[in-house]
């Protein structure tokens, strides 16, 4: 199949995960390049990345639910559901997410509380953890994911959008057992970073930054809030960088030069 037709297959696989959630969920957004690079970037080994945005802990347990009875993911999600629900009251988890083959093609589902999602767009304090590289220290604002596989073993990038500095970022994690079985992982997943320096901002694009900032296609938004929480993510970029030029973008390489200008000019 060519990049239109693996893009069309994955859009519908998309809408499988996404149409039954219009009653619980309060927003899904489509973001890799499914979202970006429709019809171009993608190949036979891209995955659905979603990211689905819920109210309260119970509407997540309804929406694992619903994954179950229809088929799409396997009981035992019902089950690390259960564990998450704990970690998340004890605090000790943020969001709850997997990776799943469905139809031959791998999917990832993020969940996130709506504070979660303000948080990141609105550039609040979060927890952070410091990586250093020659030119400083930079900042890492991170958030307690509970996922189904392990992080990777070569790091997550860590990309300056206007200098050229390229750092890796290995999160700390921990194995989740239930009785003798691993469920899950608590990883410091990486959101984005920051150094101040010569009374300048410097921002870095992360992997959950990249969800919201680089041409995120919403397909559910109850009340406008997650489209709002884009544009304000947006703009606060835009304001940190300061009308500098950006070097760089995660995952350039792959995308089209138009694509490529318009995402940039969101930040200009």
């Amino acid at each position: 199949m060519n990049s239109e037709e693996l893009t069309n297959k994955n859009l519908k696989i998309a809408k499988e995960f996404t149409e039954s959630m219009g009653n619980i969920a309060e927003g899904i957004l489509l973001s890799g390049s499914n979202a970006w690079g429709a019809n171009y970037a993608v190949n036979k080994n891209s995955d659905i990345d979603l990211l689905i945005v819920f109210k309260d802990i119970r509407k997540l347990g309804l929406m694992i639910d619903k994954y179950v009875s229809q088929g799409l993911v396997d009981a035992t999600q019902k089950k690390r559901f259960e564990i998450f629900q704990k970690l998340y009251t004890d605090k000790k988890a943020d969001t709850f997410s997997f990776r799943i083959s469905y139809k031959n093609t791998w999917v990832g589902i993020d969940f996130f509380p709506v504070e979660i999602v303000k948080n990141i767009t609105e550039f609040r304090t979060m927890e952070t953890v410091r990586i250093k590289d020659s030119n400083g220290i930079v900042e890492l604002r991170v958030i307690n994911e509970f996922r189904s596989n392990l992080p990777k073993k070569d790091g997550y990038s860590v990309d300056c959008l206007t200098e050229g500095r390229k750092l890796v970022y290995y999160p700390k994690f921990e194995e989740v057992k239930d009785k003798e079985s691993a469920v899950g992982y608590i990883s410091k997943t990486l959101v984005d970073g920051f150094d101040s320096k010569e009374g300048k901002a410097i921002y870095f694009l992360g992997v959950m930054s990249f969800f919201f900032a680089v041409e995120p296609v919403i397909l559910i938004d109850k009340d406008g809030h997650l489209t709002d929480s884009v544009k304000t993510f947006q703009s606060n970029i835009e304001k940190t960088i300061k009308g500098r030029s950006l070097i760089y973008i995660t995952r350039q390489e792959r995308m089209s030069e138009e694509s490529l200008n318009r995402i940039k000019g969101l930040f200009i």
